[in-house]
């Protein structure tokens, strides 16, 4: 180490100059990164709710597309205003960038037959102004349509939409934004010309371009927000502008390198990444905090300058080493998870963690030798609370155990109220605009979620036997029935009507009819009446062997949606003959079922992390003792973190799941610091456990504050964003870090202080003994004393 020290002191100027070229060379990589919002990159290629929902899309194409949301705000469609604005829109959005069909209300395909005729057209066509007996005729044929009704339109026609399909490959973000950007410019003009009325944009297309839009704006405001906190506290807490600006170069190096390397290596960067900045910033923070607080202990004591630097990296070079691979080891159990994002998100701060401890053990001593030593203070605030914590853990040491102890089980035991679920519908908060247009929509006219069934009939042209379609529309009765189904879309819908109008609009003709043949010629001249776009591709398969159940659902959550589909199976399993087994899909279906394997995958590498974690922690200790006494504190925080979560709101989604990963390998390095100068304590100066105790407060309890304080209130600017994944994790590891401390200074010291009560007992006779010795032995005994105490 002295060797070592020497290199870094001669070569303090080569050394900061290489760290410069290292970091630029990692920098270079970030013009490599490609940003993506498609939802895609959150499944792994084997994921079999993917590969359902991709040949869902083969066979009955797109499911891209965009919503427009139509409200007048005196709650009536069905007025001649509105309908004219609603057919304007519905002929313009033909023109949106990569559109392939457009539905609304008013080119809803009516069907009538005359003699022996099919014909269908359009539900109106404003060729005049209406008088109000056709207005009504209007309103009751698409409020009344089932086809229509709750998909559409709302049931008492106090609000429409129209739906445009979009086309475009795979992954295509570019074009998704272009669709966007020119229907945002199309509502703009519609707004002017009709000002008494809400027009909003929404659908799938539209989610994903808007997401990608509100991370974006949200990651740039976050990390300039973190960044002034963490400016703000670390001149306020260190009382330096220089060694601030030291920290902040750490963490500006740590970050770009972490993300620098990820775009050498061709990654993307998505919604996700954008925890990066944050985290590896905390963890940068924490380790150079760490040394600078004991190099600030140093002078204070009187070392010198070269001294103090040594002293300080003797002192922390086994803990920050211990710390970074712990953390490291935490974030790489992101690599357990099922989706890739989660991944790329453990692997980069594992390696930001691991640049941050090289350059806190080479670029951050290099500068303090390059730099001039600071005048510093003889006490400072912290240091005396630091003193005054110490005695008070010492001397209430056993309520604090059982006080601290109780309180801690039964808030961890608050964690058993969480249910894992997601509720997509919420991932942005009630002050966006995108989250008040969902809202209306659930509200006034329709689901927001929606999940598909392939009903396969198994043999070509299978589709229009009789019992294939009564086995279908009894599934669709069923559908109907059951809590949170707000519309189903179904080509035995479309059939039973046709079976009507052909039997003189006889309303109990309204069924399935008994032969096959029939069917197949009424779907065959239907078609021939339907125009170009809007033909029946999107329910039918080309071989006429399957058609696609849509189904629109209202808010419910992930959990809910997967037992639905589960019971839905079992229905298809004991009442159908003709259906070949199947299961839902669709873009709601997927994130339900990605949330529920990302919590059992990351349980598997939580445990493997934890594994590890003990073993090195024990491993570098050197005792098994104080090895697993170190668990205590360090699988504490994240139970009563989760318990009070689960008191307070009780559901975990797919962000707060890997919380549980991050915070284990952050609240780990409380422990190690406090644990090292205990040991160091008792075991290298020979100190009582009451002393090593004092020690630990006073050595390193300043910097654990120091630290706590920044990553608490670093993670706590995440709260305020507008992206609920994003605040509830920062929330949620705001909570943990706290958490961990508390303990650590509260309830690890009396465990401490418990397992080592032998040894207090051998102190306690040693100093029994040589209080009787002689005045020259009780003279040595005081020398003694004083070359043990706390400076």
């Amino acid at each position: 180490m002295n060797r070592y020290l020497d290199f870094i002191e001669s070569q303090h100027k080569l050394i900061v100059f290489f760290a410069l070229i290292v970091t630029a060379c990692f920098g270079f990589g970030l013009s490599s990164i490609t940003v993506t919002n498609d939802f895609r990159v959150y499944f792994s290629g084997d994921n079999p709710q993917l590969k359902a929902f991709n040949d869902m899309k083969d066979r009955f194409g797109t499911d891209d597309g965009l919503f427009i949301y139509i409200e007048p705000n005196n709650q009536q469609v069905f007025t001649a205003s509105t309908l004219r604005l609603v057919e304007d829109l519905t002929r313009e959005a033909w023109t949106i960038p990569h559109s392939i069909r457009v539905s609304s209300i008013q080119n809803h395909r009516y069907i009538y037959a005359t003699d022996d005729h099919v014909f269908s057209g359009p539900l109106y066509e404003m060729e005049g102004l209406p008088n109000e007996t056709q207005l009504i005729d209007i309103k009751n044929k698409a409020t009344q349509d089932p086809s229509l009704r709750n998909s559409l339109v709302n049931a008492d026609g106090r609000a429409t939409g129209i739906h445009v399909g979009l086309a475009f490959p795979i992954g295509d973000i570019e074009s998704g934004v272009e669709a966007v950007l020119f229907t945002r410019e199309l509502l703009n003009k519609y707004r002017q010309e009709y000002p008494d009325v809400t027009l909003k944009l929404a659908g799938n297309t539209y989610g994903n371009v808007v997401f990608g839009e509100v991370v974006n704006t949200e990651v740039t405001k976050l990390t300039l927000g973190t960044f002034l906190v963490v400016i703000v506290l670390l001149i306020v807490l260190l009382r330096s502008v220089v060694w601030m600006m030291l920290t902040l170069l750490l963490i500006i190096f740590s970050v770009v390198s972490a993300i620098g390397l990820h775009g050498w290596m061709g990654g993307m960067w998505t919604p996700v990444s954008a925890f990066v900045p944050n985290v590896v910033m905390t963890i940068a923070i924490a380790d150079t905090v760490h040394i600078l607080y004991s190099y600030f202990v140093q002078l204070r004591q009187g070392q010198e300058k070269s001294q103090a630097i040594r002293e300080a990296l003797k002192i922390n070079v086994n803990p920050v080493f211990v710390t970074s691979l712990t953390t490291i080891i935490g974030m790489l159990c992101l690599n357990f998870s099922d989706s890739p994002p989660y991944q790329d998100l453990g692997t980069m701060i594992a390696f930001g963690a691991l640049v941050a401890w090289g350059l806190s053990m080479t670029l951050l001593p290099a500068c303090l030798f390059w730099l001039p030593a600071k005048r510093i203070p003889a006490s400072t605030g912290i240091t005396a609370r630091m003193e005054q914590l110490s005695e008070f853990v010492v001397q209430q040491r056993v309520l604090l155990a059982i006080v601290v102890g109780a309180v801690g089980l039964v808030l961890a035991l608050g964690s058993t109220r969480n249910f894992v679920d997601d509720r997509p519908y919420e991932y942005f908060d009630q002050t966006t605009e995108v989250r008040q247009t969902y809202d209306a929509i659930d509200e006034n006219l329709t689901g927001i979620q929606s999940i598909s069934y392939l009903m396969d009939s198994g043999k070509e042209g299978g589709l229009t036997d009789p019992i294939y379609l009564q086995e279908l529309d009894a599934f669709v009765g069923w559908l109907e029935s059951q809590e949170g189904v707000i519309h189903v879309a179904s080509l035995s819908t479309t059939i039973k009507r046709l079976n009507q109008v052909m039997n003189g609009d006889d309303r109990a003709f309204y069924r399935i009819p008994d032969d096959a043949n029939l069917a197949a010629q009424y779907l065959l001249v239907y078609e021939m009446t339907l125009p170009t776009g809007l033909g029946l591709d999107n329910v039918m398969s080309l071989d006429r062997s399957a058609t696609q159940v849509a189904i629109t659902l209202g808010k419910i959550d992930s959990s809910v949606m997967i037992d639905l589909d589960q019971r839905a199976q079992r229905w298809l399993k004991e009442n159908t003959t003709r259906i070949l087994p199947t299961e839902a899909t669709g873009l709601s279906m997927v994130f339900a079922h990605i949330t529920q394997r990302n919590m059992e995958s990351l349980l598997k590498g939580t445990v493997l992390a934890l594994v590890l974690i003990s073993l090195v922690l024990i491993f570098s200790l050197r005792s098994l003792k104080y090895g697993l006494i170190s668990l205590i504190p360090n699988l504490l925080p994240a139970a009563v973190g989760y318990g009070i979560w689960g008191y307070l709101v009780g559901q975990v989604d797919l962000a707060l799941a890997v919380v549980i990963c991050m915070s284990l390998g952050i609240v780990v390095d409380d422990t190690v610091h406090f644990l090292s100068k205990y040991i160091r304590g008792v075991r290298e100066l020979n100190y009582s456990t009451e002393d090593g105790v004092r020690y630990s407060f006073q050595t390193i309890g300043g910097a654990l504050l120091i630290t706590t304080i920044v990553l608490v209130l670093g993670f706590s600017v995440l709260g305020v964003s507008s992206l609920t994944p994003i605040s509830r994790t920062g929330t949620l590891l705001a909570l943990i870090i706290a958490v961990a401390l508390i303990l650590d200074f509260l309830l690890l010291p009396p465990l401490l202080m418990a397992i080592d009560r032998d040894k207090n007992k051998s102190d306690q006779n040693d100093r029994y003994l040589e209080d009787g010795d002689s005045d020259l032995n009780s003279s040595l005994h005081q020398e003694q004393r004083q070359s043990k105490s706390i400076a």
